[in-house]
Formats: structure tokens, sequence, C-alpha cells
């Protein structure tokens, strides 16, 4: 949770595994593939990664040991091995907020899937294949570590790596999780603010820290040294950044071709020489977003939140916050935790269930008047409860279907063996019996 978006299918790679029970080594690699510009492969253990009776998943970035030094990669992952049983739901493993580094430059599960599952009749192993999706969402990267090299005159392959200004703009122009950033002491502030709900903001660092040790929450915030900083680092990693000129040059030859291509981007430079886009970014945040009851949000929100105030009214009148930022912040987390309580109870981890209630906590303790959306968690609690139970007895009764089966089938044998005796038994005696 603690990010609105869509899940983008180009960001996932399908990966066939042929004559899967006839595989005896140790471990497989699936084709090097680039997701968001990074270079990724698979890599399977199909009888187990130090355990047995299971089959263990991976991702890593390629070529990592070759990759210099202070490299990092900020993802989500989702891991699926498909079920080909229309009716039957494929194993599925979800990881949020993690940091790909030098130190850790592969993630996964070493108990994916059970062999008695994999190569029962439940679906996954259909002809003597296994067939794996990942889904790999690049939120950041730090350092060099782009798959394609980028031209002078542009990028290749449609991978373009922007500074973190450029970036910024871009994740606020066209996001559509909308993504939020802010200053450091706007993060600092929200840190001891929300404490008191046990819902805290982090630095950069920490939360690189937090999020390798399983952190709940997913929020990045940076100062504008860091900022600029990532920004002077990242020309040196292999980004790209154009001259005015040649900017302007570009918006020009394209404006002709392209309807409503971008406006012209006015640059100032530092004493540096590098390239600072403050100003503009300020302008273009208080363009995009709107007015909604005291609350600045994006376009892509205004619906859902005038929902909000249309049906609940009275949802702000005790929060009195008057920090800008933080009441976007304290927004955003109220129409996270909406979001995630409209997915499936079964598709939410009791990890989001923990979240959940802790972001419940952190809008309640801000001030905001949420007792109908405490309800709503209740309810998805109890119905999470009531699947788990289910299918909890599904697997009993299947066992003991299989038990009384089994049962069926010996009694069936047994029962043959007698009919045989009976047979002989009843044979009448022949005369070559007696001479």
């Amino acid at each position: 949770m603690g990010r609105i978006r869509s899940p983008f299918d180009k960001n996932k790679f399908t990966w066939v595994i042929k004559d899967f029970s006839s595989l005896r080594s140790e471990i497989i690699y699936s084709d090097e593939f680039v997701i968001d510009g990074c270079k990724w492969r698979l890599m399977a253990y199909p009888d187990g990664d130090r355990i047995k009776k299971y089959m263990s998943l991976y991702v890593e970035v390629a070529d990592s040991k070759h990759l210099p030094s202070g490299w990092s990669i900020h993802t989500e992952l989702r891991m699926e091995v498909v079920n080909h049983h229309l009716y039957k739901p494929s194993q599925q493993k979800y990881r949020k907020n993690f940091w790909f580094d030098k130190k850790t430059p592969a993630w996964g599960y070493k108990t994916m899937i059970p062999h008695s599952k994999l190569c029962g009749e439940e679906g996954f192993l259909v002809n003597g294949e296994v067939t794996i999706v990942v889904q790999i969402d690049v939120y950041r990267v730090i350092g060099k570590v782009a798959a394609i090299e980028i031209s002078e005159e542009g990028s290749k392959g449609g991978y373009e790596f922007e500074s973190e200004v450029e970036s910024k703009k871009e994740s606020v122009e066209g996001s559509k999780g909308g993504y939020e950033y802010e200053s450091e002491e706007v993060s600092k502030m929200e840190s001891v603010e929300g404490s008191k709900g046990r819902y805290e903001y982090e630095s950069e660092e920490e939360s690189k820290k937090e999020s390798v040790e399983g952190s709940q929450w997913g929020y990045e915030y940076e100062s504008d040294k860091e900022s600029k900083k990532d920004y002077v680092e990242g020309s040196k990693g292999g980004y790209e950044y154009e001259s005015e000129e040649e900017s302007k040059k570009e918006s020009e030859s394209k404006k002709d071709s392209e309807e409503g291509s971008r406006p012209l981007k006015k640059i100032k430079r530092n004493d540096d020489g590098v390239k600072s886009n403050d100003s503009v970014n300020k302008t273009q945040q208080l363009k995009e977003t709107m007015d909604i009851n005291g609350f600045q949000v994006l376009p892509s929100q205004e619906k859902f939140v005038s929902r909000i105030f249309e049906k609940y009214p009275d949802i702000a009148v005790g929060f009195h916050a008057k920090n800008q930022h933080l009441r976007t912040a304290c927004m955003n987390v109220l129409l996270s935790l909406i979001e995630t309580l409209c997915q499936s109870p079964q598709e939410l981890s009791n990890e989001d269930m923990v979240e959940a209630g802790n972001a419940l906590a952190y809008v309640k303790d801000a001030g905001f008047k949420v007792d109908w959306l405490e309800k709503k968690l209740e309810e998805v609690k109890e119905k999470k409860e009531e699947g788990q139970t289910a299918e909890t007895r599904i697997q009993e009764l299947e066992e003991e279907m299989m038990n009384i089966m089994c049962k069926w089938s010996d009694m069936k044998a047994v029962l043959e063996k007698e009919k045989t005796k009976v047979l002989a038994a009843s044979a009448p005696l022949t005369l070559d019996d007696f001479v």
C-alpha cells in the first residue's frame, strides 16, 4: 500500500520452462530481458534451493557483478506460477518496496511452490511445461544500470534516463498513480506527526534500509540538496541531459508533426553549470493540482476526493494542519487506504491488513473523521477470515475425499479378489479331475 497506481502490463515477462520433470540441473536461468531500462533475468531451482520438495524462484539484476558501485533499483515485484485450469488460482507471491543493490542483486522465494502442487493434477504442469510470469515495477534507479546505451541524439529502444528534477516533473504530469515528492522538512514534520499513528515517513537512507528489511511503507521524500546531488551524479551514471538550445531545437522540430507537444522548458543554470528546474517545478505543481475543500490534489484524484466529500462532508472538520504538503500527504494516505480496501480480501496479505490498520490510526490521529472507514476495514477483515476458514475447510474436505477414494480403491481390489475366489469355488468338477 502507500500509493495509488494502475498495473503496468508492459512490465511483465513470461518464462516457459520446458521438460520440467526431466530437469536435473541444480539451477536454471531464463533469457535476459529489459524492463524500464534495466536488464534482468530469472533463476529457478527445480529441486529447491537448499530445501527439498519445493521449486525456488528468484529475480536477479543481470550482470550485477560488472555494474559500478553505488547502484540501486527501487522496485515492486509480483511472481506467479501460472495455473492453466480455468477455475483454479495461480501460485502468486508479492513483494513491495524492495531495493536491489550490490549487496542484494537477487531476491525471491525458496518455497515458491511445493512439488506436490506443481507436479500434481492442479494444472501447473501441462505437457511438461511450467509457465512463470514476473512483473517488475521500477520506481527509482540510482547509478548507471542502463541496459541500453543512450546516444547523443536520444535514447535507443525508447528508454530515456532523466535527471531527478525532470523525473519528478514527469511523475506529476503523467503518473497514473499520483506519486508525491516532498521536501525533507515536510517529511520530518510528518514523521513526528505521523508517529502518533504508527505511520512514519523516513529519510531516503532510512527508507532504503527499512525497505530491504521489510518496510511497511513505500513513501519517499527528498530534500532539494539530495535531488540536486542525484541530478549531478546521474550525469556521471549514464543519464543524458540536453542543452537549452538542443531542447528548443528538438521541440520546434516536433511542433509541426506532433499536436499537443510539451511546451519548451525554461531552464536556468547554477554556478556549476548544472541545469535547475526548481522554480519551474513549483509553478507547474501549482498548475497541475487543484483545490478540493482545501486539499491540493492531482487531476486524476479529483473525482475520487470529490465523491468522498460529497458523501462524508464532515470528514475533515477535525483536521487542522495548515501546511499544504502535510495536508496533501495525509489525503494521499487516506486515498491509498481506500484503494487497498477495494481489493479482494483474499488478495490482501496479513501484512497488508496490519498496514491498513496503521494507516487508519494515522488518519484518525491527524483529525479525519473516518468511523465509516473503520467499519469497512472490519468488514474486510471478517471477509478475509471467512475466506481463509473456507479455504482451510475445502482443503480438509479434499483430503478426506482422497482418503475415501483410496479406501474405495482398496476395497474394490479386495472385492474383485473375493469374486475370483467365488468363481473358482463354484466351478464343477470334470471327468478329467477323476480319471
